[in-house]
C-alpha cells in the first residue's frame, strides 16, 4: 500500500488538495460523519477502490440528514457523487463513487466507517456484559 493510501486510510481522509472547506472546519465535517456512521452504520459495501455503498439504520428522517451531509461535502470536494435513497429494507443507502485519483479518499471514508461500526459493537457488547462483582474490603 503506498504511504499516500496508508495515510488517506486512516480516520483524517478530508483531502487538503481538493476540498475547499477551511482546514479549521475540515475536522468537523469529518466528525459529522463520525457520529453518523456510530449512530446508524448497517454496513459497508466496497463494490470497486471508486464505488462504495454504506448502509444506514435510522427512522424516517435520516435519509434527509444524509443527503443534507451529501450534499455540504460535495460543495466542497466535488469529485464526490453522493446518492442517498432507502432501500425496500428500510435502510438508508449512501451510495458513492469518486474518479480513480480519489480513491484513497473513499478507502479513508470507508475505513472511518468500519471503525465506527467495530467501536459500535464493541460498545453494545460492553453495555450487555455483566458488570464484575464489588468485593468488600476486609476489615
Amino acid at each position: 500500500m503506498s504511504e499516500r493510501r496508508r495515510v488517506m486510510s486512516q480516520v483524517d481522509w478530508a483531502p487538503a488538495d481538493a476540498c475547499t472547506l477551511p482546514s479549521a472546519d475540515r475536522p468537523l465535517r469529518v466528525g459529522e460523519f463520525a457520529v453518523l456512521f456510530a449512530q446508524h452504520l448497517a454496513g459497508v459495501d466496497e463494490l470497486e477502490p471508486t464505488h462504495a455503498v454504506i448502509h444506514l439504520d435510522g427512522d424516517g428522517s435520516l435519509a434527509d440528514e444524509v443527503r443534507d451531509l451529501a450534499d455540504r461535502e460535495t460543495s466542497c470536494c466535488s469529485f464526490f457523487a453522493f446518492d442517498v435513497r432507502r432501500a425496500p429494507s428500510g435502510e438508508v443507502l449512501l451510495d458513492i463513487t469518486v474518479p480513480p485519483e480519489r480513491a484513497d479518499v473513499l478507502a479513508g471514508m470507508v475505513n472511518q466507517a468500519r471503525t465506527a461500526a467495530e467501536s459500535r459493537a464493541t460498545s453494545a457488547a460492553d453495555a450487555h456484559r455483566p458488570a464484575s462483582p464489588r468485593v468488600a474490603p476486609i476489615q
